[in-house]
């Protein structure tokens, strides 16, 4: 005030530059915050589907799914498009949070002319000439053009035109292969918190869904993220594989059901092992 004549000024609810201060009874710790708005927004999503999963958790499930550009993928819950926009980024080699804004900008010894250099230099290393086949799909036409949209503010609209990054409404229980070869799916069902206080009819969804699967989907590796341990059991799929994941608070598991043919159709009467944690 001695200073300027006045009070400072503060944002509480968009501040330029924020600061954190811990204490306890010996010290003071503070922390200047160099990021802004958390890291995993990369800063294109605007419309947002039902229960929308977090871009860096859709790109750590994509990782774990051993998934190549050169393979199909597929999401029938599309929802917002998470997954697929993560998969066509990462295909294209474009960084994560390009097209954001990060809380050092604000700073007094920020060098604006190192970082125009550094995004230039990220922008020249992304790759449009990529072959690769991404679909998403959902029931609702609503949330398809959500998640065009969000395709596009994500700056994959050349994808888009190419249709190399395909969304269109449909059922999951009537979803087809995307490709004449076979793929990979990873989806993030209605379930768990999502469909609640839904999850019988939920459940009853899902048995048809993995019943279209067997059918169509041959040879294709499926991967779905849940918070309801008992969905391979529901689906009447025994799982190859089966990963611990943490969607925020609430703990999931990351399955993975081949459909080899006839492999599962035999499963009820084999005898089942459990697969181990990881």
């Amino acid at each position: 005030r001695e200073r300027s004549g006045a009070r400072p000024d503060v944002e509480k609810h968009n501040p330029e530059i924020q600061i954190f201060v811990f204490v306890d009874n010996q010290k003071v710790t503070l922390y200047l915050d160099t990021s802004g708005e958390s890291l995993f927004k990369r800063g294109w999503r605007r419309d947002k589907g039902e229960a929308p999963l977090k871009e860096n958790l859709a790109a750590g499930l994509i990782g774990l799914s051993g998934w190549e550009p050169s393979q199909p993928l597929y999401d029938p819950f599309c929802g917002s498009g998470t997954i697929i926009i993560e998969a066509a980024t990462i295909a294209i080699n474009m960084a994560p949070g390009i097209t954001r804004r990060f809380g050092f900008e604000k700073f007094k010894f920020f060098n604006s002319e190192v970082w125009q250099t550094l995004k230039t230099e990220a922008r020249a290393a992304i790759n449009w000439d990529v072959d690769i086949n991404l679909a998403g799909s959902d029931i609702s036409t609503q949330i398809i053009e959500k998640a065009s949209k969000n395709a596009q503010l994500a700056g994959l609209t050349k994808l888009l035109i190419e249709r190399k990054i395909k969304f269109f409404p449909c059922d999951a229980r009537e979803a087809r292969p995307t490709s004449e070869t076979s793929g990979v799916i990873i989806a993030n069902p209605p379930y768990g918190e999502q469909s609640n206080p839904k999850s019988a009819s939920v459940a009853s969804m899902m048995k048809n869904v993995a019943d279209n699967l067997k059918h169509n989907f041959e040879n294709w590796v499926v991967w779905m993220l849940t918070s309801d341990l008992n969905l391979p059991r529901q689906m009447r799929l025994q799982e190859s594989r089966k990963i611990v994941i943490f969607n925020g608070p609430l703990e999931c598991r990351f399955f993975r059901f081949l459909m080899i043919p006839g492999s599962n159709r035999r499963e009820s009467k084999a005898v089942k092992t459990s697969s181990p944690k990881e």
